[in-house]
């Protein structure tokens, strides 16, 4: 497979573009995007938005700082959404769930 290694690249540079061309239009004062980000409250906010999704997409790109978060040990779980506030991955560790190392579960009532 010697195509992997291209479509790995790709996989990081097509999103990362995607976003510095957003945050290029924000700066930029693009009507559309000033005219959206207006409706939705936060057009006041449009500069700072746009030079955080340029900073975003270039740490993105930089393979020493891609896995950023995990050092950083940011945790996804504590975004939540709706009103049952229902978390994007969850919360809890394997060991917090009653999994051992060898990989058998502890039921308790």
């Amino acid at each position: 497979m010697q195509n992997s290694g291209f479509l790995a690249q790709a996989a990081v540079w097509i999103p990362a573009a995607l976003i510095m061309v957003s945050g290029i239009a924000k700066l930029a004062g693009v009507a559309p995007v000033v005219e959206t980000l207006t409706k939705l409250g936060v057009g006041r906010y449009r500069h700072l938005l746009g030079v955080m999704e340029l900073v975003f997409a270039t740490l993105f790109v930089i393979p020493a700082t891609m896995h950023l978060l995990v050092a950083l040990n940011v945790r996804p779980a504590s975004i939540t959404r709706g009103p049952n506030q229902v978390s994007v991955i969850g919360r809890h560790s394997p060991a917090s769930r009653g999994v051992s190392r060898t990989g058998s579960c502890a039921i308790s009532d």
